[in-house]
């Protein structure tokens, strides 16, 4: 049960479903440089016409694949399913367990159709984040 799918089908409604290839991604989870203990970025669902939706187009409106660039690493990434805000944004988090020696692929989907620029490959030794027994904050 979608939003959009009962936006479609009902006259009067001028509501367009998401565009792929329109929608923005951005955040510091899709630098190297940030390392956090929780990665995180942002995904905005854009229609056909280059709008910004401003309703939740439903929690399952998009899938996030990450996985290390180097298939022979073993690193343990935990990926829950992108946060619905409401307000036709979502945001993605994520945490390593380890380190990705060669860099992350990181892969945002719609119905199975790439998301803005996906598969965005984050290039580089991507590390876990510092965990609070390293920092000394219990």
């Amino acid at each position: 049960f979608s939003l959009t799918l009962i936006c479609s089908n009902l006259p009067g409604w001028d509501c367009e479903g998401i565009s792929p290839e329109r929608c923005l991604i951005w955040g510091p989870g899709l630098n190297p440089d940030a390392v956090l203990p929780v990665r995180y970025f942002f995904i905005q669902a854009v229609d056909s016409d280059g709008r910004n939706l401003t309703f939740s187009p439903g929690k399952d409106a998009f899938k996030v694949k990450i996985s290390p660039l180097d298939r022979k690493e073993h690193v343990r990434i935990h990926v829950p399913p992108p946060q619905d805000r409401g307000d036709g944004s979502f945001l993605m988090r994520y945490r390593l367990y380890g380190s990705a020696q060669a860099g992350l692929k990181v892969e945002v989907l719609h119905q199975h159709a790439a998301v803005a620029k996906s598969p965005y490959t984050i290039q580089g030794l991507y590390q876990s984040g510092p965990c609070l027994q390293e920092s000394g904050n219990l």
